[in-house]
């Protein structure tokens, strides 16, 4: 029984490596995100909110280190969660709200391959800034 022993922490260890490389993200590059800057031109920035209601949660697109929600055409939430990225091309997101009809700083969001359904990264949100155009 004593020798079955390091086989058992050898097959944990080999498994725990195995879900990290399947949820692994792609190493964030230096510097913002130029498609982020295009989508930011013309709007200024306000004071950061630690939470924004469900309803106006939709529309997400993920940056580089960043996911944005445009509630309106004049609004844009900006969420940078350092490391928030996926390799994968096209993801479904999935936010976990602990509050129920708001999204908060300290939610979870993970991102899931469409077709197989595996996960592709995971991270916790941050504060949400508002962006509005100006007039």
């Amino acid at each position: 029984m004593a020798e079955r022993l390091p086989l058992i922490r050898i097959s944990t260890v080999a498994i725990a490596l195995l879900l990290t490389a399947s949820c692994a993200t792609v190493p964030q590059e230096e510097g913002p995100d130029p498609e982020l800057a295009a989508a930011l031109k013309g709007k200024v920035a306000e004071k950061p909110r630690s939470c924004i209601q469900l309803d106006e949660a939709n529309s997400a697109k993920v940056y580089r280190g960043a996911i944005t929600y445009t509630p309106a055409r004049n609004l844009m939430y900006v969420n940078t969660s350092p490391g928030c990225q996926t390799s994968i091309p096209d993801p479904l997101y999935v936010v976990e709200p602990f509050t129920g009809r708001q999204l908060c700083k300290g939610d979870t969001v993970k991102f899931v391959d469409r077709m197989s359904h595996m996960p592709g990264g995971f991270c916790v949100l941050g504060e949400f800034t508002p962006y509005r155009s100006k007039r």
